[in-house]
């Protein structure tokens, strides 16, 4: 189960998630949560991605509406999937995720189905 306590570091927390495709490029995007008033709990996800063959990270604005950390990943996971309709071998094959600070890889299973292996990486 995702985790929503905001950790007691100084280093800026954050969870990368890669989305490996057939081609050998991959999507990543990385979730940066963000604390409530008292900075204990993830008030709000803030979500960069870099789309295959770039390493230019793109901010995914949220409206105004605070983003939990399951719906980070599962924008992640949409944005990856938006990707593969680039063309031939862009189809997803394999998720990497960095640790589970935050996402878990139960959480990713459940979000990308169990036709693509998720591993930590």
């Amino acid at each position: 189960m995702a985790k929503n306590t905001y950790p007691l570091t100084t280093l800026l927390p954050l969870q990368k998630l890669d989305f490996r495709l057939a081609n050998g490029m991959r999507v990543r995007t990385v979730l940066m949560p963000q604390p409530n008033a008292s900075s204990t709990k993830i008030a709000h996800v803030e979500l960069n991605y870099a789309a295959p063959g770039s390493e230019a990270f793109n901010p995914i604005g949220h409206e105004g509406i605070p983003r939990t950390v399951i719906e980070a990943a599962a924008l992640a996971y949409q944005i990856a999937q938006s990707q593969t309709c680039r063309g031939e071998g862009f189809n997803i094959v394999e998720v990497l995720l960095e640790g589970e600070e935050f996402v878990e890889r139960g959480d990713m299973e459940k979000i990308a189905g169990a036709a693509i292996p998720v591993k930590l990486v």
